[in-house]
Formats: structure tokens, sequence, C-alpha cells
């Protein structure tokens, strides 16, 4: 059965699998395009479950079921924790305040969105999230993906410039960190005149692995599924075979038609000294895959030295 029939809509046939997300709020305000118009099979599950997080901001504790008793939105108590307090200098840490009651519907509604992008933009390999136009997502293009507001800061002083802030943006992924949805970030924080930090530039983050198992049933398995099917075809397109350095290595040198840095062979003593062919060297390595690249250059700077082999002598007819 396709993942989204229209049978499937009208009756969940699979235990824990949801109808379509509700209409007006849910479709307009809750999912941003990147997450509307995604192929992967994981996102558009993951949309059609997120979006009742909405409904249920006032009871993130207890979860959602469906008439029959299965999960359709496990509970979510870690979005209601307040951020830490920070400790002032020479001072301890203030003790935790007690959880939100619930969420307020347009931080709930950035948070949807943010998280929407976020699993959008995951490489299920390796659970980094990646800006679709390459390298890493900054706060800005996080902000731009999922459609929040950002705030124009006039300068103070003549010949500075104007500094954007994506307040909305950067709380909800706050929200999502102290949650443990993001499981990992290393990004660079400046710090702002009035003792707060903000995030510059693009930052390496990590979606948790635990998001889906938290949802468990159907969603988990078509995860770790998709999941598989890429490690495996990932493995697929990798050397298999020798020094997997070696050959990257000569992959690079191919592409930039360039000799491998740092790897010198031993001195010999003949005359040859130049750029090595990488045509020779991935031949060799062809021949004796297990070879370190020393061995490939020394091979290599040995059959240069050599020469090409001597033309064969021209046939002669015994009768003449």
């Amino acid at each position: 059965m396709q993942l989204h029939s229209p049978q499937r809509d009208q009756i969940s046939a699979r235990p824990g699998s949801m109808g379509p997300p509700p209409e007006g709020r849910g479709e307009r305000h809750l999912v941003p395009a990147i997450a509307a118009g995604h192929r992967d099979p994981v996102v558009r599950e993951f949309v059609r479950r997120v979006v009742r997080l909405y409904d249920c901001r006032a009871s993130l504790r207890t979860g959602l079921l469906d008439p029959r008793g299965q999960v359709l939105l496990p509970p979510f108590p870690e979005l209601l924790q307040r951020p830490p307090k920070r400790a002032k200098e020479g001072e301890p840490p203030p003790p935790p305040e007690p959880d939100f009651d619930r969420r307020r519907s347009d931080g709930m509604e950035a948070i949807i969105r943010v998280m929407l992008v976020i699993v959008s933009c995951t490489d299920w390999v390796t659970m980094e999230i990646l800006d679709p136009q390459g390298g890493y997502l900054s706060i800005a293009r996080l902000a731009e993906l999922a459609d929040l507001p950002v705030t124009l800061v006039p300068p103070k002083e003549d010949g500075d410039r104007a500094r954007t802030r994506h307040d909305r943006a950067e709380r909800a992924l706050r929200a999502l960190c102290i949650a443990h949805v993001i499981a990992f970030t290393k990004q660079h924080r400046e710090k702002l005149e009035d003792g707060h930090f903000t995030s510059t530039g693009p930052a390496l983050r990590k979606l948790a692995v635990g998001l889906f198992r938290k949802f468990g049933g159907y969603l988990l398995q078509l995860f770790e599924k998709r999941r598989k099917k890429l490690k495996r075809r990932r493995e697929q397109e990798s050397p298999t075979t020798g020094d997997l350095r070696v050959a990257a290595t000569l992959r690079e040198m191919i592409r930039s038609g360039g000799s491998a840095q740092g790897a010198q062979p031993p001195a010999s003593g003949g005359g040859f000294s130049g750029v090595t062919p990488p045509e020779l060297l991935e031949e060799i390595h062809n021949e004796h895959p297990e070879w370190s690249m020393g061995d490939l250059l020394l091979e290599a700077r040995r059959r240069l030295e050599r020469g090409p082999p001597p033309a064969a002598p021209p046939a002669t007819d015994e009768n003449n």
C-alpha cells in the first residue's frame, strides 16, 4: 500500500498511523514549504504526526491516542522545560524554575516549524543537519526556511551596520536543544552588549535518533529501513578494496591533475624528478590494491626511470 493512498487517508491500516494533517492552521501555518514539498517518506510521515503538537500544546505530558488506543503522538513533556537561567559572575547558578504548564500558540508554532525544517534537512546516515544549498545551517537560514520573522536592529552609531535578530527561531531552536531533539551542537556565538549571546554563521548540529525511537511503531520502522538503505548505498559507492586512504588520495589526484602531497617515496639512485602521473598510480593501485602510498609512488618512479619497453622488432619474411 502506498504511503499516501486515499484509502490510508480515510482509514489508518497501520497501528499508530494517522490521517492527513488538520486543514486550515495545520497546512497553512505549521508546515514550511521545504517540509510540505519533501519527497522523503520519513519526512512526510513525520509531518503528518508532528503538526498535532499544536493542538496538544496544553497537554504535552499525556500524548495523543487514536480511538483504538494506539499512540498517535507520544508525550512531549521535555518541550515544557524552561531554559536555565544564567548565573551572574562570581555567583552560583540559580535553581531551575518549574516547567511550563503549557506552550503558547506562537511558541509552539515556531517549535513545530523549526523541527520540520531540521528533519527535512537531516542526512539520515550521519544525522547532520545540512543546508540544501550546501554546508551547515545558520540561524538566519533556518529562520528563512521556517518562514519565521526577522527583526532589524538599527545601528547605534554612525558607521555601524544594521543587525538582524531571529529571536523566534533562536527560542525554538533552544527549546529543541533543551529537549535533546538536537543531540549535538558546535557553533560560534557572539556576545552582545546586554550580556546575552547570539549565534553567528552556520553551525554543525545533529538530530537525535531518539526522536524517532520516541514515536516508535510505523515511523520508527520507516526511519530505520530508510537509514539502512542509505547506509548500504553509501558503502557501495565508497572504496572497498585495498587502502581506503590511498584510494581516496588517488581520486583527489585524478580530479586535480596533481601529485600526492606529503607522501614522498624513499630516495633512489635514479635521475627521475617531476610529477607522478595519476593515471600510472591508478594503474599500479589496481594491480596491487594492498600497497601503501609510498610503495605505489616508489613503483611509479621505478617504471618511469626504466622508460617504456623497447618496441618489438618488425616481422621479417623468411622467404626474402
